[in-house]
Parts: structure tokens; C-alpha cells; sequence
């Protein structure tokens, strides 16, 4: 009796957990409604200047602010998210020699005003900023969450995913109205989407967005940033 007086404590937990953190499905059309006003808003209020290009970081901090309460609310797990490190090995495996690699390919472009190299570097404020904070939010933005979403709402074709997140991050940085800044963007997205997709850890995949974004803004490909 205790034996069958535990396994029903057991499973009424069970459903009680299920209920509390519900496992939710979407539309396509919810998760276009989620993309638009999580993602292409923001951009649009800056490109349309109602908002001051100046005031972008913010932007992209109040991006992730709502998109996390959002996560939160919809009872997105951590396994979800690629909060969980129990790939680690094998993602900073891919994502650190990625990373140098884009790095290196970066910094070697032969592209036009390369005299922008002469400018002086970014502060110290701005690195920690872009290393610590911009890095892990970006990705948690268009790797974590959107991955994350696509799944959610039974977009699992690997192909419509890359291309959806990396278009998407893609267009964060058409503010720069550079197309160069455009083309990398999207090209780094798709890697980052492929390694991601492939192994889902938002901490490497951050490091790897950090050391490519710090190569480029250092050797002046990305100086606009």
C-alpha cells in the first residue's frame, strides 16, 4: 500500500510539474507575429529614425529583456535555450577554431577603404561591453531563442532554420547601412546557425561570435559597429 501510495504521490507531482511548465506548440503564424515584433520592430524604429542610431545597444538590451520575460512566460527549459553544458567539450571543440578561423579570414579581406585601419581602436569599455554583454545577447537573441521558437512551432527543417536566423540577425545590422557589414553579418550567421544547430551551447557559440566581432571591429571591416 505504501508502494502504491508512493507511485501515486509520484505521479500526481508529475502532472503537477506538466501543468506548472507546460510544454507549448505555436503557429507559424504566432511565431511571425513573435519575429516581427521581437525582431524586425526594433530594427525598423531605428531605420525609420524614430529612434536615434546612437541609442542601438540599448535597443538590442531592451530586445533581449522582453524576448527573455517572453521565454520565461512560454516555459522555455534550459536544454531549450543551450543553457546546459554537458556538450561543452564538443562545442568549444567547433566553435573555437571557427571562431579564429572567421577571424583570420576577416582581417586578411582585401576590401576597399582598408585605410579605415589607421582609425584608433574601440575603448576598453566598448571590448568588455561587445566580449561580455552584446556577444551572448545576440546570440541568445538568434541562436538560443529563435531556435528555440522555430522548434516550437514545427519549423524543423535545418535549412529553413539557418537561413531564418541568419537572415534575421542579418538584418540587426542593416542600421549600419553598410552592405559589407550586411554581407559578413549573414555569412557569420549561417555559420553560427549550422554550429549551433548542430550543437546547441549558447556559451561557445558566444565566444565564437565575440572573437570574430572584435577582429573585425579591430581591423576596421566593421569599425561602423
Amino acid at each position: 500500500m505504501d508502494y502504491i501510495a508512493c507511485m501515486m504521490e509520484q505521479d500526481e507531482m508529475t502532472v503537477n510539474t506538466k501543468t506548472q511548465y507546460p510544454e507549448k506548440h505555436h503557429s507559424r503564424t504566432h511565431f511571425l507575429m513573435v519575429l516581427a515584433l521581437l525582431y524586425w520592430l526594433p530594427v525598423a524604429t531605428i531605420l525609420t529614425g524614430m529612434v536615434p542610431f546612437s541609442l542601438r545597444s540599448l535597443l538590442l538590451l531592451l530586445m533581449f529583456v522582453f524576448t527573455a520575460i517572453y521565454a520565461i512566460m512560454q516555459g522555455h527549459s534550459a536544454a531549450e535555450l543551450g543553457l546546459e553544458n554537458f556538450n561543452l567539450r564538443t562545442s568549444l571543440a567547433v566553435n573555437l577554431p571557427a571562431g579564429i578561423t572567421a577571424a583570420g579570414v576577416v582581417f586578411l579581406l582585401p576590401i576597399a577603404g582598408v585605410h579605415d585601419r589607421l582609425l584608433p581602436p574601440p575603448e576598453a569599455t566598448f571590448i568588455f561591453f561587445y566580449v561580455l554583454i552584446s556577444s551572448p545577447v545576440q546570440e541568445f537573441l538568434f541562436r538560443s531563442f529563435l531556435f528555440s521558437e522555430m522548434r516550437r512551432s514545427n519549423i524543423h527543417s535545418p535549412i529553413w532554420q539557418v537561413v531564418i536566423s541568419a537572415m534575421s540577425f542579418a538584418f540587426l545590422h542593416a542600421v549600419y547601412l553598410d552592405p559589407l557589414t550586411g554581407l559578413l553579418s549573414f555569412a557569420a550567421g549561417i555559420m553560427w546557425s549550422i554550429i549551433y544547430q548542430r550543437i546547441p551551447n549558447l556559451a561557445e557559440v558566444s565566444l565564437s561570435h565575440a572573437i570574430i566581432g572584435i577582429m573585425a571591429i579591430m581591423s576596421g571591416v566593421a569599425r561602423k559597429i
